[in-house]
C-alpha cells in the first residue's frame, strides 16, 4: 500500500499547490482517493487517471476537504465514468451538487470494503459531521484523521 500526498496546505492552497488530497494506492487491490480539496484534481491527474479510481472517500464536506470535487465530476461525466462516494450524509450545498449521475453516494459512516483494502470510519469532534479513517491492506494499517 502507497500513500501519495497529492495536497495538504490548509484553507486555500498556496501557489501550486493543493488543500487536503491523498492516494491510497495498493495497485490491483484497490484505489482510493482520501479528500478532495481545491488544487487536488490537477494533482491527482499528473499521476493517474480519475476514472481509474475504485472509490473517493472524504472525512467531511468543507470546501478545503470537498471542493474539487466539482471538478472531478465534470471529468467524470465526460468520461461517461461513475465512483461510489463515500462521505457523511450531511454536507449542505457541496454535497447537493455531488448528488448526481457520476458519484453513488454512501454512507461513510458504516466504512467500506474494496477489493484488498479495507476502510473502517471513526466518528471525530470538528465543526461538521467529520470521520478519521483506518485503512488497512493486508498487516499494514494507515491512519488519516482529516480535521479533528
Amino acid at each position: 500500500m502507497e500513500l501519495r500526498i497529492l495536497g495538504c496546505d490548509g484553507s486555500y492552497p498556496a501557489a501550486l499547490g493543493a488543500c487536503s488530497g491523498y492516494l491510497v494506492d495498493a495497485g490491483a487491490e484497490g484505489r482510493i482517493l482520501l479528500d478532495c480539496g481545491s488544487g487536488v484534481m490537477g494533482k491527482l491527474m499528473s499521476v493517474t487517471d480519475p476514472a481509474s479510481l475504485d472509490a473517493i472517500v472524504l472525512t467531511h464536506w468543507h470546501n478545503d476537504h470537498a471542493s474539487d470535487m466539482l471538478v472531478l465530476r465534470y471529468y467524470l461525466q465526460i468520461a461517461g465514468v461513475k465512483l461510489p462516494l463515500y462521505a457523511p450524509p450531511e454536507g449542505g450545498a457541496l454535497r447537493t451538487l455531488c448528488e448526481c449521475p457520476q458519484f453513488d453516494l454512501c454512507d461513510l459512516a458504516g466504512g467500506l470494503k474494496l477489493k484488498g483494502l479495507t476502510v473502517q470510519a471513526h466518528p471525530v469532534a470538528h465543526a461538521v459531521p467529520a470521520y478519521a479513517l483506518k485503512i488497512i491492506h493486508g498487516s499494514n494499517t494507515l491512519v488519516y484523521t482529516g480535521d479533528i
